[in-house]
């Protein structure tokens, strides 16, 4: 069954956004699980930012798309 993971948009393109959990890369079962922990990691860049401790992100700086296989 495919994965779900997220990517983002670099100025190369779009690529890997290399989340990990537990030191492994953080896949998703469904697109809405991948979809809902962007709109919460955007949120969280909302909140930090009102702080001043960084920038805010947009959410179509990220994207759920199914993992390719790897050859």
């Amino acid at each position: 069954m495919p994965k779900w993971m997220v990517e983002c948009r670099y100025l190369g393109g779009w690529g890997d956004a290399e989340w990990t959990e537990n030191d492994e890369p953080m896949r998703f079962k469904t697109k809405k699980e991948a979809e809902r922990a962007i709109n919460e990691f955007i949120n969280d860049t909302k909140i930090a930012a009102k702080r001043g401790d960084m920038l805010a992100h947009d959410r179509n700086e990220c994207r759920a798309i199914k993992e390719k296989p790897h050859a």
